[in-house]
């Protein structure tokens, strides 16, 4: 079925339960002689229940041996977010890579004692994930 057929009986079906006072308390009802018309009203109904969470803060904590390198990431079931603004708070401990691996991970080389913060932020809101989300790992280096 064609997208624009299969989006003007969506249209149709739920002005018909606008119309009929079957989707609300039957203060909300909309009278119309054409159901395309309440495409608007749809739209707004539609947009209305679609809502996002507001972008959080997560942290992660890791503790490795000076020398080592390791890699971190977002990763759940195989799906990792598009991100940038990969820093870490501590170069002198801890670096981070800006260049992003084969599975979406970067690379961070543990240089000395001390501990260090890496960040990144989530570039665009794809499935669980929310644009703004910062991601932080808390490195330990002993």
């Amino acid at each position: 079925m064609k997208k624009t057929v299969r989006k003007q009986m969506i249209v149709v079906a739920l002005s018909l339960l606008i119309v009929t006072g079957i989707c609300g308390n039957g203060t909300n009802e909309i009278k119309a002689s054409n159901s395309l018309t309440n495409k608007t009203a749809v739209t707004k109904i539609a947009k209305a229940k679609k809502k996002t969470r507001k972008p959080i803060t997560v942290k992660h904590y890791q503790t490795v041996k000076k020398g080592k390198t390791f890699f971190v990431g977002i990763d759940y079931l195989g799906f990792c977010p598009d991100t940038y603004k990969w820093k870490s708070s501590n170069p002198k401990v801890a670096t981070v890579t800006k260049r992003e691996y084969e599975s979406g991970d970067h690379k961070v080389h543990a240089k000395r004692k001390g501990k260090a913060t890496i960040s990144c932020v989530v570039k665009r809101t794809y499935g669980h994930w929310v644009k703004g989300d910062v991601h932080k790992w808390v490195i330990t280096v002993k």
